[in-house]
């Protein structure tokens, strides 16, 4: 085999090697982003959740509350 052919075998190797590389690392990219997004629709559940139970707690006559819910904290989405 010519020098210039081993080079271009080698070339093509390291290229598929690294486009290899790439789309393993845009997989995992993906499956992190999915998983966040769960994560985010869960959080927005229970956040939602509590958010309900609050409200209906401060409007009980059940149990009488001595003091109000907390205050949102800034930079939430309630």
């Amino acid at each position: 085999m010519s020098r210039l052919a081993e080079l271009s075998a080698v070339c093509v190797c390291v290229c598929v090697c690294r486009v290899d590389n790439i789309l393993k690392q845009l997989a995992e990219i993906r499956e992190q982003d999915r998983r966040l997004r769960m994560l985010e629709s869960e959080l927005e559940y229970c956040s939602s959740s509590l958010s309900w139970i609050t409200e209906e707690l401060s409007q009980s006559e059940t149990i009488k509350c001595t003091r109000s819910p907390p205050a949102p904290r800034a930079g939430s989405s309630t």
